[in-house]
């Protein structure tokens, strides 16, 4: 929801109008917040799903997941 220009600012409306809950991907303390969002929306009854890929690799090859940003495999 960080996104630059008129493309980033139709993504943040689009996700925010759908009730998409951000993730910080820079550390741990995010996704935790995030996923303690996501207990809450559940406990009040209401639906909560995860889409766990976030971005694709370069080359369309399925790698290992890793903590961090999904710049960082080495």
């Amino acid at each position: 929801m960080t996104g630059k220009g008129f493309k980033g600012r139709q993504m943040a409306w689009f996700f925010t109008g759908v009730g998409m809950i951000p993730v910080d991907r820079d550390g741990g303390r995010g996704g935790v917040a995030a996923l303690m969002t996501g207990r809450r929306v559940l406990e009040e009854g209401k639906v909560f799903g995860i889409y766990p890929e976030g971005t694709r690799s370069p080359d369309g090859r399925l790698y290992r997941g890793l903590p961090g940003s999904p710049g960082s495999r080495s």
